[in-house]
């Protein structure tokens, strides 16, 4: 783990050089204290150069999106859009956190309205929208979508009775929010 960080004090050439020798899997925390004040494109091309090399080395729910979403989120962004594919939940609710707030409420959107995979991602969905920088209309028809999809989805009443309970409490903490900022 210190190795990142003793790198990040090199100069830029010698840190491309050292990304280039890399020989076994890093992780991406240690890959940003690498990259950070590289040129963006060369930062970019780097994470690429080894994720064809199989060397980045995640956790489950990691990707590389999040590292790419770090330094070029516009880049990044068709990478970031196939996570929507399916079967990527928790990859989606992990990079949700380093996006723009566009961004951010781009993929909520299109996530709550994809649906879920596993009942427990619904929680994650609930609680990306109450982080979200929108304003309460966006953050309520986003809650309508997660309520829709909640009812469709095959699962005892008292496990769905939860999360309704949940996402009212959160309509009620936005509506408080609303008559505060009011007055």
């Amino acid at each position: 783990d210190t190795a990142g960080a003793a790198l990040a004090r090199y100069s830029i050439e010698d840190r491309m050089r050292a990304l280039s020798l890399i020989e076994y899997p890093v992780r991406p925390a240690q890959l940003i204290q690498i990259l950070k004040g590289l040129p963006t494109d060369a930062a970019y091309d780097a994470v690429m150069a080894l994720k064809k090399h199989e060397l980045l080395l995640f956790d489950y729910g990691e990707t590389e999106c999040v590292l790419l979403a770090q330094i070029d989120e516009e880049r990044a962004w068709p990478e970031i859009c196939s996570l929507m594919a399916g079967g990527s939940d928790y990859k989606i609710k992990t990079v949700l956190q380093y996006l723009s707030p566009e961004r951010k409420a781009e993929i909520l959107k299109e996530w709550v309205q994809q649906g879920t995979s596993y009942f427990w991602y619904f929680q994650g969905q609930i609680e990306a929208v109450v982080d979200l920088e929108a304003d309460a209309t966006v953050k309520d028809e986003l809650l309508t979508i997660i309520e829709r999809k909640l009812m469709e989805f095959p699962r005892k009443a008292e496990e769905r009775s939860k999360l309704l309970t949940q996402i009212g409490a959160v309509r009620q903490e936005q509506l408080h929010q609303h008559k505060i900022a009011g007055l």
